[in-house]
């Protein structure tokens, strides 16, 4: 595993190429690590498809609740999110359930509670990620959630296998009893 220093460090050169933007931001999401929120809340403004992705980092590291208002903004605020390709036709189909962010009311939001994370803590939806918050990331988080969380496990337990999020429920809840 990386160290986080490392880390940031090698997401960095991704978040200066904006052909690597939605690599970047999805990074940020799986490192969980707030000090990439600047750069995510700089992308929010940006009037292209990846402003939801960015807000959709942003959740991860926060647990904002980007589809409720006052947090949600509207397509309008991104002019410009017209599909130049099929691959991007494709990557917008992926990110159709993503809300759009209010980019200047997320910042506001932002400001109030950025002194409750710390930089040298990684995050999954507002908790720093301990095994025991990974584990209730596992239980009553959305798919996207539940998927970064099963993956975090596995690296931390090398040993374990990857918790198959798309297991029937029955059997992730057998999983999940059993898990340490």
């Amino acid at each position: 595993m990386m160290e986080r220093g490392d880390a940031r460090k090698w997401l960095m050169g991704f978040t200066e190429q904006p052909e690597h933007h939605r690599l970047a931001l999805a990074g940020c999401a799986a490192l969980g690590d707030p000090f990439f929120i600047p750069w995510l809340l700089r992308m929010m403004r940006v009037p292209e498809r990846t402003r939801r992705v960015a807000g959709e980092s942003f959740r991860f590291i926060t647990g904002a609740d980007l589809s409720e208002r006052p947090l949600e903004g509207s397509a309008l605020e991104g002019a410009g999110d017209e599909a130049e390709s099929d691959a991007e036709v494709l990557e917008m189909d992926a990110d159709s359930e993503l809300p759009w962010p209010a980019p200047e009311v997320v910042a506001a939001w932002w400001a109030e509670r950025k002194e409750d994370f710390h930089s040298e803590v990684r995050y999954l939806l507002g908790h720093p990620m301990t095994p025991e918050s990974l584990r209730e990331g596992l239980r009553l988080g959305r798919q996207r959630e539940r998927r970064s969380a099963a993956l975090e496990l596995a690296m931390r337990y090398p040993g374990q296998p990857l918790f198959d999020v798309g297991a029937p429920g029955f059997r992730q809840r057998q999983w999940l009893a059993a898990l340490p």
